[in-house]
């Protein structure tokens, strides 16, 4: 939803899925998508453009992103297209880094009403573990309702009703929220505010700037490893990150994730973190980016075990536009023997329709992203434009 705002602005696109962010245009590199899929656009992006990159979301900020721009939104979009819902009593929306001048010139343009450039690191993910105390927060409580017709609660509602059951569930998460963001030991004025009164009247004035607001449940389930499962990796005062621990210091957070989101997702969220460890030290290999300079395009993908230059020869069944371009991709890339099959010239499909090679009314967006693509093939490439 937010990421609609950005694409109002002239010459603003979207990047078709498996094409590298920033090669299809210069400037900044919006990036409105879960926190849990923050680290694999980074490792998408060409080293070139990701000092380009603009992290726009809940999330807790990781050092790799500080040579980046990120935005900390405090207003809402609350559906595709619609205008932000902001007020001049909000917390300000954070800005830093690189592109924080295009990014605020959008944003005030755009109807935002209160934007602040920040240019401390410590204090930005300060604030950053803060928001998503919030988010972590109120996506619950607003979802765990037993009203006779299963609606969720707003925000204000959440304050005006469920404030004891607010302030309990805030204050059993304070000592992983001061562990993950270092405030026992800083000396920031912003960074150093992280009482449990503190904390409640930022959630207050967060929420009253735009009261009718539900967080959206599938977005908090989404990023739920990201968002409520930070807080059971913390090594807090049991001297332990083992997830399993942190659930003796997190009844209420528990309780409440399984009320709302289901045991077995709780389950699978444990299960997930203790995991994680593991994954990092076994160190996943990294999205590959494979350039086509034919087309000036770098398109993205996972490593294969494979090694092309082991390939010295290939059949491609097909003759028209699409085995046509695998035979001369495999001839390119150095395989010396390439045979083509077709027993009707030019393939069946090329000759009565040209492969439909056009973008015109293509539903869906990404079907019509990869005619694009092609069209662009044709325009760019010496051999296929003559």
């Amino acid at each position: 939803r937010i990421g609609s705002l950005f694409l109002r602005e002239d010459g603003a696109m979207t990047v078709p899925r498996g094409v590298a962010p920033g090669c299809l245009s210069n400037g900044a590199i919006v990036v409105a998508i879960p926190s849990k899929d923050w680290k694999t656009i980074h490792e998408m992006t060409p080293i070139n453009r990701q000092s380009d990159l603009v992290w726009v979301g809940n999330g807790l900020l990781s050092e790799w992103q500080q040579s980046t721009t990120v935005v900390l939104p405090h207003f809402g979009v609350l559906q595709v297209g619609a205008d932000p819902v902001t007020s001049p009593l909000s917390p300000p929306t954070y800005v830093y880094g690189k592109q924080s001048a295009a990014v605020t010139d959008i944003l005030t343009r755009r109807g935002v009403q209160v934007v602040s450039v920040i240019d401390s690191w410590t204090d930005l993910r300060y604030l950053s573990a803060r928001k998503l105390l919030w988010a972590s927060c109120m996506w619950l409580l607003c979802h765990d309702t037993d009203t006779g017709d299963g609606e969720p609660l707003t925000v204000q509602q959440v304050h005006d009703l469920k404030q004891d059951e607010l302030e309990r569930l805030v204050k059993e998460l304070l000592p992983a929220f001061r562990d993950l963001t270092g405030t026992e030991s800083s000396s920031t004025e912003i960074s150093s505010s992280a009482t449990l009164g503190d904390i409640l009247d930022y959630m207050k004035t967060y929420s009253l700037s735009m009261p009718q607001a539900i967080p959206s449940k599938a977005l908090a389930m989404a990023e739920l490893r990201d968002r409520n499962g930070v807080w059971f990796t913390c090594n807090t005062n049991n001297g332990t990150d083992d997830p399993s621990q942190q659930i003796t210091l997190q009844p209420f957070h528990c309780e409440l994730l399984e009320r709302v989101a289901g045991k077995e997702a709780v389950a699978e969220l444990l299960k997930r973190q203790r995991q994680q460890s593991a994954e990092t030290s076994n160190n996943p290999p990294k999205a590959k980016l494979v350039p086509i300079p034919a087309i000036d395009l770098v398109c993205s993908g996972n490593s294969m075990n494979n090694n092309d230059n082991n390939i010295h020869s290939a059949i491609v069944v097909g003759g028209g536009i699409i085995g046509s371009s695998i035979a001369r991709a495999l001839t390119q890339r150095g395989v010396a023997d390439v045979t083509v099959y077709d027993p009707t010239p030019a393939g069946k499909t090329t000759p009565a329709s040209w492969a439909w090679l056009n973008a015109n009314q293509k539903p869906p967006h990404s079907y019509k992203s990869l005619n694009q693509m092609g069209l662009r093939g044709w325009r760019s490439d010496a051999i296929l434009r003559s």
